[in-house]
């Protein structure tokens, strides 16, 4: 059986991810830079890239036109 582990990183930059795993030798971080990235683009309209409406796109195999799930948080 093949298995998956899927990190969740909302709006890093992977060039900096990647500088400061060698600037300061970040030794799990560099373990992780030889994993397979994914990087999700599944929306076009800008409202729908907030994080949530993403991931929900990922693990659904959808886009939001698609599942239709937005979710508003309230602090």
């Amino acid at each position: 059986m093949n298995r998956n582990i899927i990190i969740q990183l909302n709006e890093v930059n992977i060039d900096y991810y990647k500088k400061y795993a060698e600037k300061y030798d970040f030794k799990n971080i560099k373990k992780t830079l030889q994993w397979n990235f994914l990087e999700t683009d599944s929306e076009k309209d800008l409202i729908n890239l907030e994080p949530w409406i993403q991931w929900t796109s990922f693990y659904a195999s959808k886009n939001f036109q698609e599942h239709g799930i937005f979710i508003w948080a309230i602090i």
